[in-house]
């Protein structure tokens, strides 16, 4: 990740970046500059669908990000299944050394926080929600008595 990188190497203003990193951020805008091309559907229903979608998302947390991504999911009248990705959410971890089950309890919360917003902003209701959490960790944190947790955990 060049934006860590360069965060990790304390540069000033005007100091050059190594060549590693500055290879890895040109990369990084020669994708952005061809992703600018991308045409996607923005449709969120087939034209066969049947009943009423599921909303699935997805979370997870590393040592250098967390994130989530959210999809709906249609059942068509042929029998086929029909998904599209309705909306990500990815930050970069702090500089500051967190553990990994700290960052998958943020990216949880952030998915928490994505779900409550498409069900709030969508047209659609949901026939069933699924929220997927990576780690059995973060669902120990959060079965846990509140009196127990540390600072971090506890807000």
């Amino acid at each position: 990740m060049p934006l860590r990188e360069t965060w990790t190497a304390k540069l000033q203003w005007d100091d050059k970046l190594a060549e590693v990193v500055h290879s890895k951020w040109v990369r990084f805008f020669e994708d952005l500059f061809q992703a600018a091309g991308l045409r996607l559907d923005c449709c969120l229903k087939p034209n066969n669908a049947v009943g009423l979608p599921m909303l699935v998302i997805l979370s997870d947390g590393s040592d250098v990000a967390y994130g989530c991504i959210a999809f709906i999911r249609w059942e068509c009248s042929d029998g086929s299944v029909w998904c599209r990705n309705i909306m990500s959410k990815c930050r970069n971890a702090p500089v500051g050394k967190m553990s990994t089950p700290q960052m998958e309890l943020n990216g949880a919360v952030v998915s928490k926080r994505v779900r409550t917003l498409i069900e709030k902003e969508c047209r659609f209701q949901f026939d069933r929600v699924i929220q997927l959490v990576d780690s059995e960790t973060v669902l120990a944190m959060l079965n846990k008595c509140s009196t127990r947790f540390r600072m971090y955990e506890g807000v």
